[in-house]
């Protein structure tokens, strides 16, 4: 079953996202890049509240219990505890599981008595991954969740990751601005940029249409006609270039970019 999106457009005070179509099959787990201010959020927001679907008030909650959603602001309420919160939310939820939640929180060492606004921002991010691995969803949705984790606490969180997948007819969404990540876990990439879909691809196959290219400043200005984007460095000169104008025999390596290098030569600065 997977998620399709098709053509939708949010408009938000000063800002607008446009058009934006893809579908995800089951099973595998979409990287979202972009800018600050791209539309990642405001993507996320119209997908978990049903936006431009015709649902009723019962359908819309049937909807919501799809998704599990872990951002990074917390969305539970400042007054409330981890304790409060399995109470009060867990049971909405279709499987709940309080043992597990608990369970995470303390692997997680979240104080579950303590007020969400007590908590530091690295906490609330894993009492909202506590939470979201709790109960059976089809989809999770990931809006910066590692930003503010120790490399502990990532590394507890993309195996949780993959333990949900491993259940099998589930999906994932995930924006982050630590695309190492996606380089290595993200199955496709959609890129937005200023609310536009850039592209909507298989990640292996969008990398593999473009080579990153290393040499002396010499070698990749005989190159430059060739070139999408360059960096030059006191030891070395770097650029960005399509894999089917290779080989590139003039260059000293020649290897797939990386979803940082990428966005940076097509849609960065260095253009």
């Amino acid at each position: 079953m997977g998620i399709t999106v098709e053509h939708l457009t949010v408009e938000r005070k000063g800002f607008t996202l446009k058009d934006i179509t893809f579908s995800l099959p089951d099973g595998y787990i979409l990287g979202i890049v972009g800018r600050n201010g791209s539309g990642k959020t405001t993507l996320f927001q119209a997908l978990l509240s049903g936006e431009k679907k015709e649902l009723e008030e019962e359908e819309r909650k049937e909807y919501h219990k799809q998704f599990a959603f872990v951002s990074e602001e917390c969305m539970f309420p400042e007054n409330l505890s981890a304790k409060d919160i399995g109470t009060l939310f867990g049971p909405l939820y279709d499987g709940f599981d309080t043992g597990k939640y608990e369970k995470l929180l303390a692997d997680f060492q979240v104080p579950i008595k303590r007020r969400v606004a007590a908590l530091s921002k690295g906490m609330k991010i894993k009492l909202q991954i506590a939470f979201a691995f709790s109960y059976s969803s089809k989809t999770l949705i990931l809006d910066e969740p590692s930003a503010n984790l120790d490399s502990f606490a990532r590394k507890d969180l993309y195996r949780l990751i993959f333990e949900y997948m491993e259940q099998g007819e589930r999906t994932v969404l995930w924006a982050t601005h630590l695309t190492d990540e996606l380089d290595r876990m993200a199955d496709y990439l959609l890129l937005l940029e200023q609310g536009e879909q850039k592209f909507f691809e298989e990640k292996d196959k969008i990398l593999s249409q473009y080579t990153i290219v290393k040499g002396s400043r010499k070698q990749l200005d005989c190159m430059k006609s060739l070139l999408l984007g360059r960096t030059d460095r006191e030891t070395y000169s770097e650029g960005l270039a399509k894999t089917a104008d290779g080989p590139f025999r003039l260059a000293d390596t020649a290897e797939p970019p990386t979803i940082e290098q990428l966005m940076c030569y097509l849609f960065g600065k260095n253009r």
